[in-house]
């Protein structure tokens, strides 16, 4: 599958422990997912670091959604990595 259910099952499902999220909205043309604990932001500002961990990690997410398929766009405009409350990740199908 190279849907939103891909994504759930690639990225999410298996996220393991040093997370804690919540989904915000799931259906099959949009999914959104809010972080509320990230232990690579919890490491990476440990070490001072989040500008590091942010071009490390959370750029990542990017790419991996092209990778599943082109036409699921992702956005996030906030990041614990970057000091936000929360990390707000979107992914909009834009071809069903």
């Amino acid at each position: 599958s190279r849907d939103l259910e891909a994504i759930k099952k690639l990225l999410w499902d298996g996220i393991g422990k040093g997370f804690e999220f919540k989904i915000i909205q799931d259906t099959p043309e949009y999914l959104e997912f809010e972080v509320s604990k990230c232990y690579l932001s919890e490491l990476a500002n440990e070490l001072d670091a989040p500008d590091i961990g942010f071009a490390l990690f959370c750029a990542w997410d990017y790419g991996f959604c092209k990778g599943v398929n082109p036409d699921i766009e992702f956005t996030r405009t906030k990041t614990l990595m970057q000091g936000h409350q929360c990390c707000n990740h979107t992914y909009k199908l834009k071809k069903v």
